[in-house]
């Protein structure tokens, strides 16, 4: 019975150490690009338990920096290549899954509504 319920305890030690672990997921970006040159805020969605997160991106002429709670500052060096740049964020649970952000050579013009004329 004692060894029971010592493989219980240890089980249940297991299993809430690994509950507590979670690494970011990162959903979507909005909006998903922006101008060489330019500095866009950018809403992000997904699960982050540590605020800010460890950002990784796959291009040294864009700055992440995050700012509020969901929330980052993507600046675009002019030098940056047009075309998606990955992204990805981390903390020490893990990462999430890599996401394009799109550089282009135009401005982004967001839609406003109404829009139907």
């Amino acid at each position: 019975m004692r060894t029971g319920s010592i493989i219980l305890l240890v089980w249940l030690s297991l299993f809430t150490g690994l509950a507590k672990s979670a690494p970011p997921v990162l959903n979507w970006f909005f909006p998903s690009g922006g101008q060489q040159g330019t500095t866009v805020s950018v809403k992000i969605g997904g699960t982050f338990p540590e605020w800010p997160p460890q950002i990784w991106c796959d291009s040294k002429d864009i700055s992440l920096n995050p700012t509020e709670k969901n929330t980052l500052s993507i600046k675009l060096d002019t030098k940056v290549t047009p075309g998606p740049k990955l992204i990805r964020f981390t903390n020490k649970d893990g990462a999430s899954a890599i996401k394009a952000f799109w550089v282009g050579n135009i401005p982004e013009i967001e839609e406003k509504e109404p829009n139907d004329s």
